[in-house]
């Protein structure tokens, strides 16, 4: 993908991203800023909430060292994360008082990495339901 292909203020976000990725409290604290956000604007976000759950437990499972993905991936995904919370982005998050305008360009972020690092996501998914069923047969 070219960098013409990018949603505006993606670049920044990853540049964000590619500086806190060594950093797990940062992500961890950013994860949880992602989830209450994302619960804020659940409707509004709704084309793709549960790729976005799935993308955000894939970044803590991730850092807790149960799932593994490549370091472009996973910078990608905090770096859609980033994007999410910040208010002051490309459209302003005040904007959402007016019909949800403030989170276009949060969605077409989350769209964007979704879209690029899909297999990644797909693959956790997998993971994480053999993880589900492994436990429930243990207990």
């Amino acid at each position: 993908m070219s960098k013409t292909d990018q949603p505006k203020g993606f670049s920044k976000a990853r540049k964000q991203a590619e500086k806190i990725v060594t950093d797990g409290k940062r992500v961890k604290a950013l994860i949880e800023q992602g989830v209450a956000k994302s619960k804020q604007h659940k409707n509004a976000l709704s084309g793709f909430w549960n790729e976005l759950q799935s993308l955000m437990r894939m970044i803590k499972a991730h850092f807790k060292g149960k799932f593994k993905v490549s370091t472009k991936s996973i910078v990608w995904a905090v770096a859609a994360i980033i994007y999410l919370v910040n208010p002051l982005d490309v459209i302003p998050d005040w904007l959402t008082i007016f019909a949800g305008i403030g989170l276009i360009d949060d969605a077409t972020v989350i769209a964007y990495v979704i879209k690029n690092i899909r297999t990644d996501i797909e693959r956790f998914e997998l993971w994480e339901q053999k993880e589900v069923n492994a436990h429930s047969i243990q207990e």
